[in-house]
């Protein structure tokens, strides 16, 4: 897999259009744990090798020791798969960076999408990030780490789709 550290500024994250503001999160800190969670492990995978470490700590910190070990398996499980099939560089920031990129988001809504019982945008999602004959793997990978969240009571919340706005 091909990642990228863009260090994307802010002033960069597309607007809605028209001037509207936008519903969905720019920033990390406008994120639900459960969801800083999954976007802050997957900014440590990719980092390093060194970085890896600290994803254990992230889970058991959010779903108790216990359930580190299997959500932490499942985790790597699901960004091997990403990494391995990726279709094109993912981008991503720096831990501890505040800012939230396009595909973080992506890695996080697939997840959220296997939670909700959501297939078909889990394929859709799924596949922006990896190539065609990847999606139904990185799909059970997502559906098996979203049940070890669940087991151990972390929820993705559910971020509706907003209908789009007529441009013409």
């Amino acid at each position: 897999m091909r990642f990228s550290d863009p260090r994307l500024r802010p002033d960069l994250v597309p607007a809605a259009r028209g001037g509207e503001a936008s519903s969905w999160p720019t920033r990390l800190a406008e994120l639900a744990p459960a969801e800083r969670l999954v976007i802050s492990a997957f900014r440590y995978w990719v980092g390093s090798p060194t970085d890896r470490q600290a994803v254990l700590p992230l889970h058991a910190h959010q779903a108790g020791e216990a359930a580190a070990p299997a959500l932490a398996q499942a985790f790597a499980g699901y960004v091997e798969l990403l990494r391995d099939g990726a279709a094109r560089t993912i981008t991503y920031h720096q831990p501890g960076c505040d800012c939230l990129g396009p595909d973080e988001m992506l890695v996080m809504l697939i997840v959220m999408a296997e939670q909700a019982e959501l297939p078909d945008l889990a394929r859709l999602l799924a596949s922006w990030l990896v190539r065609p004959v990847v999606v139904p793997g990185l799909i059970q990978a997502a559906r098996a780490y979203g049940d070890a969240l669940a087991r151990a009571g972390v929820a993705l919340p559910w971020r509706p789709l907003r209908p789009g706005r007529l441009l013409h």
